[in-house]
């Protein structure tokens, strides 16, 4: 089934990346490498991997818009969605597709799920050992697995950099009716936070939140326009109000700009050496 699925990883400084691409073996030639690093690594993963994307390290365009741009040119049956940080065990991706073509669902996650308040703006997701599969309708962003069919069926969130794209998803594929189970814990394990939590990142993992918290609460944002009744199940379903979540009190948003068009990249070798008063 390698020849059917794209498997796509997102990497902001990854330091694990080659040694995840090495525990894929086989389906590594699947994979489509999304590597935001001060270095190109092409050299170092281009015999690995099916596709290398070098994205600069200070660049601030959406890691999801990133994500998007693989889901909608591919042609698999299935795709893979996978951080930088997860090691799947050896030989297990054949049994998740086996799961996913019976229950025609998405698998995310590892363990059973539990959804409780953070804080006041945000949640937390409480995982607990699982010998098997469980429904828990939440995607978990440490790997996402489903038919290529069903990515599509949503409009992905790339309006979204970081914070927020577990819980819209979840919700959009929700009221699509498609279900989301986890794995087994066996299945894989996760070292360490990702690197996008842990150290500097050029851009506001917040961006956009508030937008998704106003979709929860039943306001229309672009074309997510979710109905009253299936925001209600899916609190019923989580035994969680995600309307009670508050918007964060301070401006989170980028202001977006494309580094490669700022005129400070065309002067000479005058602004090594003269005074910078100004950045137009």
């Amino acid at each position: 089934m390698k020849n059917d699925i794209d498997i796509i990883i997102y990497s902001y400084k990854g330091k694990y990346v080659k040694d995840i691409l090495q525990k894929l073996d086989e389906y590594s030639m699947s994979v489509t490498l999304i590597d935001q690093h001060p270095l190109d690594r092409k050299k170092m993963f281009d015999q690995m991997i099916k596709k290398y994307l070098h994205v600069f390290w200070d660049h601030q365009k959406s890691p999801c818009k990133y994500k998007n741009n693989q889901i909608k040119i591919s042609n698999a049956k299935y795709i893979m969605l996978l951080s930088d940080n997860v090691f799947l065990e050896k030989n297990i991706i054949d049994t998740l597709i086996n799961f996913i073509e019976t229950n025609n669902c998405i698998v995310s996650g590892f363990g059973k799920n539990k959804i409780e308040k953070k804080d006041l703006f945000s949640i937390n997701q409480k995982r607990e050992n699982s010998l098997d599969y469980t429904l828990t309708n939440f995607i978990n962003r440490d790997f996402i697995i489903g038919k290529n069919e069903h990515f599509k069926q949503i409009e992905y969130p790339e309006f979204l950099k970081y914070n927020g794209e577990e819980e819209l998803l979840s919700l959009l594929f929700y009221n699509n009716k498609i279900d989301i189970y986890s794995a087994p814990n066996s299945f894989g394990v996760k070292v360490g936070k990702r690197s996008i939590e842990e150290i500097y990142c050029p851009f506001s993992i917040d961006h956009k939140y508030n937008k998704v918290i106003k979709i929860f609460k039943g306001e229309i944002y672009k074309n997510y326009n979710i109905s009253k009744e299936i925001l209600e199940d899916f609190n019923r379903f989580h035994n969680f109000n995600f309307s009670d979540l508050k918007e964060l009190p301070y401006i989170n948003d980028d202001v977006l700009y494309d580094q490669n068009q700022l005129e400070f990249l065309s002067v000479d070798g005058r602004k090594f050496v003269e005074k910078t008063r100004a950045i137009h």
